[in-house]
């Protein structure tokens, strides 16, 4: 599934219902899709989360499972649009997943299932469960419906997950009733996407929509915000998955002092059935002006092809060779041995061999015809070649106050004609912060991502100076941008973007400057006079409160504050005001809830008054007990653990999660708790723009 539909779906959800087709499956029909469909429950750290799947494949008490990879890897779908396979695997092992079935009923069974392939293209996985007995049929994907529109078509699973449950159980199954609205295509002509019409409803993601005689449609997957339009991934790409696909080929370069580049392949696996055997490699350095093989083109089957076997382990296959001289293109495809049927899903990747030039290579170099060397006059900020003849070109020399911390920057832009932008950044940062540079590579390439609401095309590692970075290209129906991140070390950050239309940015002008991007060896003098911000000593605001502190999660500098729980009451929830930073969510303020008897009250609002608001409250009989949050500059995201309150006590092993809210930026998560006393103050800290960046508690003072 093409990630721009990312753009336009929300993803967790799709639960059809509504057809004027009077058509309804038979009892039967209905029996064996509901007992095949399952219950997914998943848990990554202190983030929880369900879906829905379905059974494809039973081998006596052995069971495989289709679902979304989204319900499967959470947070890391949207953070990595673009995983390596290296990081889908990763992403894979990290959740402990049930899966439950005959959900709802009296026989409902909890089984820990294994998340053994992941597809994040088309956001599939599949699960496998061992030790099921009587394990239920399998849904026929090899079979599928020829599709019209107007078809009427079913869904199974569990929107709302937990919360529609009756009593202590798992939610029973729903079942609802659609029709397709519209056959999606690619740009190959290949099925896409199933579009459907009818209510949206979250949880359903995973689970199957199937025709009247219960033949497999697609797998529920996403829908478009507020439009009652779903969307499903097309049974055949299921099918796909099952026989044995090749996900992403991924390349990473190294160049070494002797001008010899080292290239290190890896490609993933998509292979439940363990189909796939022999991989292998094919590639070929094109110059200038060669002339590229077809997309369709086998490179196994070309003159000048050089054939590497790879090795296969965890689901991964990979190889290296050396290139003694990186010049022009390198077309690198995998291709299995062996099935002929698997064969003709092959992965190709293509690197400009140009840009493993590394900065020496350019400083021996005079810029070509019609560019010229320049460099910001500040000083000696960075170097780049920009064409001699400009529409525009300016410098910023600029200060900014972003969560309480002072940046300098230092920007040159450069327009040309054609609609072409050239951009390069050099940000300094005060090195009290502690930088987490994929954290930070995200969230710029997030920015780029907004520019044209585009999509991550493709991504390769790269070097500066020994400074490791990334170049990726993002695409949007029109337009695109090419941009190099790299996070330096003391607190330095150099960012390189040439953005225009999509023809331009392909052209060999666009690798000039970026090739041309370099900074001095030794960074200049004045970045380590990069202004600090002034730290206020703390100050306790409210009224003095007699306890225990824990420790206060966020932010080290800023206003302290102090909330008391009103006399007779209890701490039971939180108002969480959020908002943005860059792209991603971040909590803007904080106000307690607190709970005497059955009436609540508030107590006051620390942070920004924001229109983004959600409540967290514990139910009757429980108070707060633990916050866990993930944070860096401020408050990114949190969690509440409500524990029973009895006798005066917390019992802490009586316990529940709430829901994560925010974003999972930041580091951690990390958490602090009460030791079993009460909680007699919400504690934290505001910045000087007033923004909630810290929290913590005080607990009830011991006797003596």
């Amino acid at each position: 599934m093409p990630r721009s539909l990312a753009l336009l779906l929300l993803v967790f959800c799709i639960v059809p219902i509504a057809n004027a087709d009077d058509a309804t499956p038979t009892e039967a029909v209905l029996t064996h899709v509901k007992r095949a469909t399952v219950f997914v429950q998943v848990q990554t750290g202190t983030s929880k989360g369900s879906g829905s799947g379905f059974v494809v494949s039973v081998n006596k008490d052995v069971a495989f499972i289709a679902t979304n990879y989204h319900v499967v890897a959470g947070a890391n779908f949207e953070k990595k649009p673009k995983p390596t396979p290296s990081e889908v695997v990763r992403f894979l092992k990290e959740p402990t997943i049930n899966v439950v079935f005959d959900s709802g009923t009296k026989t409902e069974r909890s089984m820990k299932a294994t998340a053994i392939a992941g597809d994040p293209a088309n956001d599939l996985a599949i699960l496998r469960v061992e030790g099921l007995k009587d394990p239920p049929a399998a849904i026929d994907w090899a079979n599928s419906p020829k599709l019209i529109e107007t078809m009427p078509v079913f869904s199974f699973g569990f929107p709302f997950g937990q919360s529609l449950a009756l009593g202590k159980g798992s939610p029973a199954i729903t079942v609802g009733k659609a029709s397709i609205s519209s056959i999606r295509q690619d740009d190959n002509g290949d099925l896409n996407v199933v579009q459907i019409d009818g209510n949206i409803n979250p949880g359903n993601s995973g689970g199957p929509i199937v025709d009247v005689k219960g033949r497999l449609v697609g797998v529920a997957v996403a829908t478009i915000r507020g439009s009652g339009i779903g969307m499903a991934v097309p049974g055949i790409e299921l099918g796909k998955v099952m026989k044995g696909r090749l996900g992403t080929l991924h390349l990473v370069s190294e160049k070494g002092a002797d001008g010899k580049v080292t290239i290190r392949a890896e490609v993933g696996l998509i292979d439940p059935a363990k189909a796939i055997g022999e991989i292998n490699l094919y590639y070929l350095a094109i110059g200038a002006d060669g002339k590229k093989p077809a997309p369709a083109d086998r490179l196994e089957k070309l003159t000048g092809v050089t054939k590497l076997a790879l090795k296969v382990v965890d689901g991964i296959a990979t190889g290296e060779f050396i290139l003694d001289q990186p010049k022009g293109e390198l077309i690198a495809q995998v291709i299995p041995a062996g099935n002929l049927e698997i064969a003709k899903l092959f992965a190709t990747r293509s690197l400009n061999l140009s840009g493993l030039r590394n900065a020496a290579d350019i400083e021996s170099e005079k810029p070509p015809e019609g560019w010229q060397e320049y460099t910001p006059k500040p000083f000696r900020a960075f170097t780049v070649w920009i064409p001699e003849k400009t529409v525009a070109k300016a410098e910023q020399d600029r200060t900014s106050l972003v969560r309480g911390l002072r940046l300098r920057t230092i920007a040159l832009h450069v327009e040309v004609a054609g609609g072409v932008h050239y951009d390069a950044e050099r940000i300094v940062i005060p090195t009290s912060v502690k930088l987490n540079r994929k954290e930070l590579e995200e969230a710029l390439l997030d920015i780029s991502i907004a520019e044209i609401k585009g999509r991550v095309k493709d991504s390769n590692d790269v070097k500066l100076r020994g400074i490791p970075g990334k170049e990726t290209l993002i695409e949007s129906a029109s337009s695109a941008i090419r941009v190099r991140v790299f996070v330096g070390v003391r607190g330095v950050v150099f960012i390189f973007k040439a953005k225009g239309p999509k023809a331009q940015i392909e052209k060999m002008d666009t690798q000039i400057f970026l090739d041309s991007c370099r900074f001095p060896t030794t960074p200049p003098k004045d970045d380590t006079e990069t202004p600090v911000p002034k730290v206020d000593p703390p100050v306790v605001t409210g009224p003095k409160v007699e306890g225990d502190r824990t420790a206060i999660l966020g932010f080290a500098f800023g206003t302290e504050f102090s909330d008391a729980v009103p006399e007779g009451a209890m701490l039971v929830g939180l108002e969480i005001g959020l908002g943005k930073f860059f792209n991603n969510d971040v909590i803007k303020s904080a106000q307690p809830i607190f709970r005497n008897g059955e009436k609540e009250t508030s107590g006051e609002l620390h942070g920004l008054k924001v229109d983004k608001v959600v409540k967290i409250v514990a139910k009757p009989g429980y108070v707060i007990g633990a916050v866990t949050a993930k944070s860096g500059l401020g408050i990114d995201g949190l969690s509440v653990t409500f524990v029973k309150f009895a006798d005066g006590k917390l019992d802490m092993t009586d316990k529940y999660e709430s829901d994560w809210v925010g974003g999972m930026g930041g580091g951690g998560p990390n958490t602090v708790r009460s030791d079993g006393r009460p909680i007699v103050a919400l504690l934290g800290r505001t910045n000087k723009k007033n923004e909630f960046i810290a929290i913590g508690f005080l607990m009830q003072a011991q006797k003596k």
